[in-house]
Formats: structure tokens, sequence, C-alpha cells
């Protein structure tokens, strides 16, 4: 059984006419976010994110798989309904323990700059989530 198809989205978001449900970031997810190439563009490596945890769909079933957002329908976003993904999604609890920093953890907060985009926001939450994980395992394993 795959536990991740018990967990419900986060948010849905309507986008051009579809529903788009957002679930959670999975350990999975953050070290596949951060093994992206360092020059890939923040609004590329976001696009590829979405195909993580983004769908159309709710699955009825633990056994159907949750379906992907498809590659095409994400390209064809323009850049304010990424925005506006992204925005909705940098909001969920999963980034709190980042957002707040932890002196125990060693992290420091991370904060939103004035001038910065949803997307390159939430690239840097990503980053430092997956920092916050790799210092959790490194902790248990030494």
């Amino acid at each position: 059984m795959q536990l991740n198809l018990l967990v419900k989205p986060v948010a849905e978001v309507l986008i051009g006419g579809n529903v788009i449900y957002l679930y959670p970031v999975s350990l999975g997810d953050v070290n596949d976010f951060a093994g992206c190439d360092e020059g890939v563009d923040v609004t590329e490596k976001f696009r590829m994110f979405l195909t993580l945890v983004a769908s159309l769909s709710i699955p009825t079933d633990y056994r159907e798989g949750r379906e992907a957002l498809a590659g095409e329908l994400i390209e064809q976003m323009s850049i304010e309904e990424l925005e506006l993904l992204a925005s909705v999604y940098i909001g969920i609890s999963s980034f709190d323990k980042v957002r707040a920093g932890n002196p125990v953890e060693y992290i420091s907060p991370v904060t939103r700059n004035v001038t910065e985009t949803a997307i390159s926001f939430l690239d840097r939450l990503l980053l430092a989530e997956a920092e916050r994980q790799r210092r959790i395992f490194d902790q248990i394993n030494a």
C-alpha cells in the first residue's frame, strides 16, 4: 500500500478552469527538488516540482495511483498562474519549521524578501527543508 495516497490534498486552486489539488511535500519530493541541476531556472524547477505535488484528481482508492499533473498542462501555465500556485503552496504547514527556524537544529529562519517572487521563495524554502532533513539524517546516523 502506498501511504502517500492516504494523504489528502492540502489545498486546491482553480487555474484555467481546472481544479488543481496540491499535496503535502514528501521527503522524496524534497530530495528530488534539491537534486535538480543548479543551473536550472527557478521557474523551470517549480514546473518540475508541480509534477510531484499537484494533480487534477483525488484518488478514491489507495490502489489507484495519484495522477501527476501533466507536463503539457504545466507548460501552458502563465507566470501569473505559476505564482498563484507557489503562493498557495508556501502557506502549507510543511514549511513551518524552516520558516520559523530552529536553533537546536542550527537552522536560521527563512523569510520572504519584499521583492521576492513566490516561486523564488518556495525554491529557498524547499532547499532549506532539504538541508534540515539532511542534518536530521546525519544526526541519526552519527
